[in-house]
């Protein structure tokens, strides 16, 4: 059983062994003793990691005269806020002789046309206050132990923001992940906090602002709980057409030139074929791919047929784990791991910000029932990915690139977060009995008779 509290449902073989490991964010705020500590471990190694970085920083411009990349961890400090700024201007300007580029999607387009209605830096404030609010929120409630002391609290709070490298570098380039974090926030609340049936909504949002989260429709899938899948795929589709439609009305595009155009940005953001962006601040396959093939003069292979190999083998990795979170009978926390880990490492293109969305498998990790095999480790695994990693920077044909070390280890940790919660989960598959029972149930929307799950409970909302 591998020490993991479990809620029986219907599962492998009919035996109910799915899993609501207790916790704060599975239990209503139901903490264990260990919940403090893991917490603790992971504040501490972020407070003490992050100053050491600012310090190697510092010391490297003052007094050995290195400027950029050497003299931080971020962006050239010429271009702070710049993700926002530009997609400001994109939005404003978006009409026919003016702008052509959607922002990422046309939802979130029409979120910052709206945005546009007021001075920049007035919606750039209100979207970082948004953010920072919800941060604290997920902390406090999610990660930061109830029973421990109210000042402890606000300490790890106040560590895990100021101090995470996900969150400055979030809100040193001023990205739109901010709303999509608080998005996903609203949804992991409804699903496992509050079991509620609307939580197909914040989903269905996420996935129509960036596209990529369609893959956490893997994990009401794998409760059973079909209608919040398809429900939140149908809310996509029309969040998307509908603001699609929308911003044809107020720019005066057609409604074919919004979706070219839509298609058109995600082309352009796709492979980059070798775009030396990709491997700036970056952490997926890709990024550590094209960083080895330029270091070692393209010895691995020409672009063209690296990307379409990369594409092949991404879809091969992805398959392996949509298998393993539905076919198998694994603990909320793996799912959640794995799933959100694989979607930040496996794209053409993930840059450092999205790594703020490590906090959600931080919340699950530190509210498991505990022991539990991998949960120390991947716990290790995900405290990497919250710390500046770039010691050193690579030079590629003479020339010395923004390109440190990161690139290649933040990879390897999100390979470990899929890997490790995988091989040191339950051994258990369905059978075809199962499979045959929970397409029967899925179908029926029943609930089985020996328990629930989390989207399947009696209290659902």
């Amino acid at each position: 059983m591998s020490g993991e509290t479990r809620l029986p449902v219907v599962g492998s073989a009919g035996r109910g062994r799915d899993t609501v490991p207790s916790g704060c964010l599975l239990s209503s705020g139901r903490n264990l003793p260990a919940h403090g500590r893991l917490a603790t471990w992971t504040a501490l190694f972020v407070v003490v990691a992050t100053p050491v970085a600012i310090a190697y920083h510092y010391v490297a411009r003052a007094y050995f005269h290195q400027g950029y990349p050497w003299d931080t961890f971020l962006v050239n400090s010429r271009f702070h806020f710049n993700d926002y700024y530009l997609v400001y201007l994109d939005a404003k300007h978006f009409h026919p002789g003016g702008a052509t580029n959607i922002v990422y999607s046309p939802l979130l387009h029409l979120l910052m046309t709206a945005l546009t209605a007021v001075p920049a830096a007035a919606g750039f404030a209100v979207m970082c206050a948004t953010f920072v609010a919800v941060l604290v929120a997920v902390l406090w409630s999610w990660v930061t132990a109830a029973d421990m002391d109210t000042g402890a609290r606000l300490q790890q709070v106040a560590i895990l923001s100021l101090l995470s490298y996900p969150v400055l570098f979030l809100l040193d380039r001023g990205n739109l992940e901010m709303v999509v974090f608080a998005v996903l926030a609203a949804f992991f609340w409804l699903y496992y906090a509050r079991r509620s049936r609307w939580a197909w909504v914040p989903l269905a949002l996420a996935i129509a602002s960036k596209y990529y989260w369609v893959t956490l429709l893997l994990l009401p899938l794998s409760d059973r709980s079909v209608r919040q899948a398809v429900f939140a795929l149908a809310g996509a589709i029309f969040a998307t057409v509908a603001s699609g439609m929308t911003l044809a009305f107020t720019s005066g595009y057609s409604v074919a030139a919004v979706f070219h155009n839509t298609l058109s940005t995600l082309s352009a953001r796709g492979t980059g074929y070798g775009a030396y962006l990709t491997i700036q601040h970056a952490h997926t396959f890709w990024s550590a791919l094209q960083l080895l093939n330029r270091l070692t003069d393209y010895s691995l292979s020409p672009l063209p047929h690296l990307d379409a190999g990369y594409f092949a083998i991404a879809g091969l990795v992805f398959a392996l784990v949509a298998y393993n979170v539905l076919a198998r009978d694994l603990a909320p926390w793996r799912k959640v791991t794995v799933l959100i880990a694989a979607t930040l490492v496996l794209p053409f293109e993930s840059f450092d910000y999205t790594l703020i969305h490590l906090y959600f498998p931080l919340a699950m990790l530190v509210c498991a029932t505990y022991p539990a095999r991998g949960i120390r480790l991947a716990l290790a695994l995900v405290a990497v990915c919250l710390v500046p990693m770039a010691y050193y920077y690579f030079t590629i044909w003479g020339v010395r690139y923004d390109s440190g070390v990161s690139v290649l280890v933040y990879p390897v940790a999100l390979a470990g977060l899929i890997v490790v919660p995988l091989l040191t989960g339950e051994k258990e598959r369905l059978t075809w009995r199962s499979l045959l029972t929970w397409t029967r149930l899925a179908a029926s929307d029943e609930r089985p008779a020996s328990g629930v799950s989390p989207a399947l409970a009696d209290g659902e909302r």
